[in-house]
């Protein structure tokens, strides 16, 4: 969800910028230096700086409806949604008619949990500019998250028609695919999906959890090896293969995977225990033992004391028949 909406205030700053950036819109070079600062320490992700620039320039335009439409997605990218929303609404009450700062402010709304808001502000985008593909996007998202998955599917598919190379769409209408258990399907908008972008190591991840399903484990392990060489530190994709070289039965590299995820991310130290519980359940007693330690080893008393107490217990009954 967080990497949604960090495509949806990058999406919303490009859409606000178009045909208005520096002397354009009457301001002195200053200020259009400040302009073109503010947008830089943005996308440089250094919010407080680029939130100063925008207030230093916003006095001298205080209705400059772009001016605080893109200060609210500086806001956003902070994750002050209030803030972001006191600004939306200032700007729609200058311009009311421009779609993407209406997507933008249901953005705001579907990241707080407030989905009827963030349909009402996707449906009135809709009706200022029915092209648009990224508003059927997020609308698209909002049905996602709220369970209707036909909806969403239309919207991504109304999004595709509009922008063909939006691989994003390919990838969501995939995941909505897998929802309702259509997985070739899901196996076609990722594969399109990367044929737009061949280097999108979630297409990839998502592409194998489809085959890991469908029990095609030669090409599960391949699109996981694929989503990491895209993303070194991709966590999920080591825990992911781990497990399916548990079920293939190659335990040493499984347990690599699992270490390599626990070293990018300690929670993950919870892949120790199930890929104990997986050896011990099919008879893999010496590698069980192995992962049980290395759970043990690892693993915080504060958040996993239930599985460390399980974990122990297994662990002295496999050595007690040893």
């Amino acid at each position: 969800m967080q990497a949604l909406l960090k495509i949806a205030v990058i999406i919303a700053v490009a859409n606000m910028c178009i045909g208005c950036a520096g002397g354009g819109r009457g301001y002195s070079r200053a200020d259009a230096r400040r302009l073109e600062s503010a947008r830089t320490f943005f996308e440089e992700g250094r919010y407080d700086a680029a939130l100063d620039a925008y207030s230093n320039i916003i006095q001298a335009h205080p209705s400059d409806a772009l001016l605080l439409a893109e200060r609210a997605a500086v806001y956003d990218a902070q994750g002050n949604f209030n803030a972001a929303l006191a600004d939306y609404n200032r700007s729609l009450a200058i311009d009311p008619y421009r779609s993407s700062v209406f997507t933008s402010r249901g953005n705001v709304y579907a990241a707080m949990g407030d989905f009827d808001r963030a349909l009402s502000d996707y449906n009135t985008a809709r009706e200022c500019d029915p092209r648009n593909a990224e508003n059927y996007f997020f609308r698209g998202l909002t049905y996602r998250l709220t369970e209707r998955y036909d909806d969403a599917v239309t919207d991504y598919t109304r999004a595709l028609n509009f922008n063909p190379d939006f691989a994003d769409a390919y990838v969501y209408r995939g995941n909505v695919y897998v929802l309702k258990e259509m997985y070739d399907k899901a196996i076609s908008d990722y594969t399109a999906a990367l044929a737009l972008n061949p280097q999108d190591g979630e297409a990839y991840f998502f592409r194998a959890n489809v085959y890991e399903l469908k029990k095609d484990y030669a090409l599960a392990l391949n699109d996981f090896d694929n989503a990491i060489r895209c993303n070194l530190r991709f966590a999920r994709a080591y825990v992911y293969r781990g497990q399916v070289y548990l079920y293939v039965n190659r335990f040493q590299e499984a347990l690599a995977d699992f270490e390599a995820a626990y070293a990018l991310n300690p929670k993950y130290a919870v892949a120790f225990f199930k890929c104990g519980e997986t050896l011990q359940k099919t008879g893999n007693k010496d590698y069980a033992v192995i992962a049980y330690q290395r759970f043990i080893a690892v693993a915080s008393p504060d958040t996993l004391a239930s599985q460390l107490e399980q974990a122990r217990a297994a662990l002295a009954q496999l050595q007690l028949s040893e």
